[in-house]
């Protein structure tokens, strides 16, 4: 399940309530987990560019603490891309990715960076041109949703 970045006015006030914890209120947090839900277990894998990362970290802690219900313990696997978190290292199954000189991503002490590719450090374009970034394992029996 891919989760998109900044895209709506709307998203860009819901990225001020990350650094007060409050992604769980975002409306992207929100449009996720009813997408979750639906699926009804069948998302495996997690994956979110700047505000879309921090929803899926967020996803990923809920599911590891049981929130999120009976069909989800954790996900196999959550990668963010330039996501302003500040120690993505402590969540389970977590690969977080960003760019030097990145100033959204800038305080996450956990995640790879490698340089950036063009003039825009905190582009999504160009992570798989990058040796910091390893392919993502494949399981033929997990539904791949993007949202």
């Amino acid at each position: 399940m891919y989760i998109a970045g900044t895209h709506s006015l709307r998203d860009v006030a819901d990225d001020l309530l990350i650094p007060l914890h409050l992604v769980r209120n975002s409306q992207r947090y929100q449009q996720a987990l009813a997408a979750l839900h639906r699926a009804n277990g069948r998302v495996k894998y997690l994956s979110g560019h700047s505000l879309g990362g921090a929803v899926a970290a967020v996803l990923q802690e809920d599911a590891v603490a049981g929130n999120l219900g009976p069909n989800y313990r954790g996900f196999r696997e959550v990668r963010t891309y330039g996501a302003p978190l500040l120690h993505s290292d402590h969540i389970p199954n977590l690969h977080a990715y960003r760019r030097g000189w990145d100033p959204i991503s800038a305080f996450d002490s956990g995640a790879a960076t490698s340089s950036a590719v063009g003039w825009n450090p905190h582009s999504y374009g160009g992570y798989n041109r990058t040796n910091a970034v390893r392919p993502i394992t494949s399981d033929r029996r997990s539904n791949v949703f993007v949202m």
